[in-house]
Order: C-alpha cells, then structure tokens, then sequence
C-alpha cells in the first residue's frame, strides 16, 4: 500500500515560494515552527486515506475581525477558480505593509503543494513552541509544504528498509532540524531504523488511531473528532414509493423505512 494518496504529485520539478502562516496550534506543526536550531523527532503512524492527505492549500486574508483559514484541496480537485478573492497577501507584501484592500494580483499569496501525515512525538524538550511535548509525547499533524523536504520524505519512503508495520506505525523515526533564519533558512530530515516499536507509541497508536481523520482539513473540519459516522440506510435497500398518476415509482418523501430496520526513550 502507498503512503501518499493516489492523485500525489511529487515534489520533484515543482516550484514553491516562502509564505508566512497563521500562529501554532499544539495539535499541528510544520517546519516553521522551528526556530533556528531546533529539532523534532517523530515517527508516522497511519496511510492514506485516513492519516495522510496531500494537495493544494493557502491561508485566507483576516479581515474584520476575523481569523485567517487554512484551507486544503486534494490534487484532483485543485483550489477554486476564485481563490484570489481571499487568499491572504504575501511575504513580500506584509515586508512592504501593504494594505490589503489597496494590494495588487502580485502582492498576493499563491496555493502550495502540500503532503499532512499524522506522527508521534516523543516526550522532548528542544520545541519551544510546542510546550506540552515537555510533559508527555502525543500524536501531531504534521505539514510539509516546501519541495525539498516533500522531496526528503519521498526519497526515504521509497527506500525498500523503511516501511509501515501490519500495525500502520513505520520502521523508523525522522528527525527534522533547523538551520538559520529568514531567506537563509534551510532544513534537514533524517530517518533512522529504529530497531523495534517502542511500547509507548504502540499503546497510544491503539488507543487514537480510530479518532483521528485527516481528511476533515478538506472542509475546515477538526481531524481530531474521528471520522464521521456513515449514513445508515434503509434496511429495505431501497426508499419508499409510491405511483403516481402515470404509473411511475416515485420516492416518498421524509417517509420512514420499516418497522423491522435494524515510551519514550527513543528521542
């Protein structure tokens, strides 16, 4: 089974400008939320469909009082026509402080690819945006929006050592870091083999897996409420009808079915 969803497009060939993002979230992280130095270690736990989703995504311009959404589109569908109208301004803008209302199309913000995957994190203490790891380990979305760290993840995963176990927790352990600042930024991601699961992530896998849905970051939603539950159907397979006045089956409508439907150490 793959990792990434079916419509991926890799990161090789593609090209992404820098982009500046709403405050951190404790559930999610991303390479900016390093500061200059930092690491994070982290091992995948879950596939696609429902622990990985990639595509198209950008933040919305806050305005009146409101605050600035995040929103992703699967490869596929791409972002609307009219994503102009809310997308938020760009690095360069907010530099110059540029109105928004008094912007032009290049003082604009622009979608970028993009690859969430859920992974634990260890108990550390080398994030200082992420005070809660300091205590326990927990599980984090985590978002890859610049090539060459998709790049780095693709490379590794299509190493014939790195792979899931029958649990849906991989092999090894990643660690991001850091290096610099501002335009002078870079990043490293280096997996390592880890030479068994380590018992905490497997007892926490148990027992969150089935509450976390990553595709609800589709429609805004929040992932961590699990998936939703399916429609039931009639236990008759099909709705009620009745004839109308031509002899055609038509639906009834808002008419019931029947009465008989039924740790830690590895940082």
């Amino acid at each position: 089974m793959s990792f990434f969803p079916p419509d991926y497009k890799p990161a090789a060939g593609s090209s992404q400008k820098s982009d500046e993002k709403a405050g951190p979230n404790p559930n999610y992280i991303d390479q900016s939320k390093l500061v200059d130095g930092e690491k994070a270690v982290m091992i995948i736990c879950g596939q696609y469909p429902d622990h990985v989703i990639s595509g198209k995504s950008y933040w919305t311009q806050a305005k009146d009082g409101e605050r600035a959404v995040h929103k992703k589109f699967p490869f596929h569908k791409g972002v609307p026509s009219n994503y102009k109208d809310e997308i938020q301004l760009g690095f360069d803008a907010n530099k110059r402080n540029v109105e928004y209302g008094k912007h032009t199309e290049k003082d604009l913000g622009y979608p970028k690819s993009f690859v969430s995957f859920l992974a634990y994190f260890n108990k550390q203490t080398t994030l200082s945006k992420y005070p809660d790891l300091a205590e326990k380990g927990s599980f984090k979305i985590v978002t890859f929006d610049r090539n060459d760290l998709r790049e780095a993840l693709e490379d590794t995963l299509a190493m014939d050592s790195y792979f899931a176990h029958p649990t849906g927790i991989y092999n090894f352990k990643m660690t991001l870091k850091r290096k610099g600042t501002s335009m002078t930024t870079s990043y490293t991601l280096v997996p390592e083999l880890l030479p068994k699961t380590p018992a905490a992530v497997s007892k926490a896998w148990i027992e969150a897996k089935d509450t976390i849905w990553l595709p609800a970051l589709y429609e805004q939603g929040d992932p961590f409420k699990g998936k939703p539950a399916e429609e039931k159907e009639p236990a008759c397979g099909l709705p009620p009808t009745q004839r109308d006045d031509y002899g055609a089956d038509t639906d009834i409508a808002n008419a019931s079915a029947s009465k008989s439907e039924i740790g830690d150490g590895w940082g």
